[in-house]
């Protein structure tokens, strides 16, 4: 490799020294400069912005345009909309919104007759986030309203959710005394809680990846 000398600017004419060796001229500005002395780059840079600030039927992508019908709300409201809900007015990952707010949360906060606790959380104990009749169960917290719906997971396997657990691999469930128990807290995980996959899962886990191993190298 060729060392790095003081050579001349083809732009400025400055002597400078480079850093690397494809560095052409002494700074940014003098590299744009000269990248806009090419014949005829200054012309199609016009043209792109010019294509670029064009709106409408002038612009080189109009294909007609959309044409916006206006009718009801879907949820009922009696608003009119272009699209299926109003903006603020369609639920969100299955949730019915009234007023802005969750309309289960709403329903919980005036059974209680006080807002919800901070943390609390609202399950839906038939599944359907969209049912506004549906019964609610309130839970103090995410990890409890985690545990219900792993609960319900096994019973609707046909297991039974205090001797069973979730495979979280083969998608089944299992007895507790088939998933190995965590001996360190860590990861948000205390100790003697057992894992998410069972013995069997993890043993044929293992066997693949030595397979593979095998195979790579």
């Amino acid at each position: 490799m060729a060392p790095l000398t003081v050579r001349p600017c083809p732009y400025c004419g400055q002597p400078f020294k480079p850093r690397k060796q494809h560095q052409q001229t002494c700074s940014h500005r003098c590299s744009t400069n000269l990248y806009m002395l090419r014949p005829g780059m200054r012309e199609r840079i016009a043209a792109s912005v010019k294509a670029i600030s064009q709106h409408g039927a002038a612009h080189r992508w109009w294909k007609g345009g959309i044409r916006r019908d206006y009718h009801p709300c879907a949820c009922g409201c009696g608003e009119l909309t272009t699209g299926e809900y109003r903006v603020g007015h369609r639920p969100i990952r299955g949730y019915r919104y009234a007023n802005s707010d969750r309309m289960h949360r709403t329903r919980a906060e005036a059974a209680l007759g006080h807002p919800l606790p901070r943390g609390a959380q609202v399950h839906h104990v038939d599944r359907d986030k969209s049912n506004r009749c549906a019964r609610l169960v309130i839970c103090e917290s995410h990890a409890y309203h985690m545990l219900l719906h792993a609960r319900e997971r096994v019973v609707r396997a046909g297991g039974n959710p205090n001797t069973d657990r979730w495979c979280s691999s083969c998608k089944q469930p299992r007895p507790l005394a088939e998933f190995y128990v965590r001996r360190s807290s860590g990861h948000g995980f205390r100790a003697g809680m057992p894992v998410s996959t069972c013995r069997a899962c993890l043993i044929a886990h293992g066997r693949m990846r030595r397979e593979l191993a095998k195979l790579v190298t």
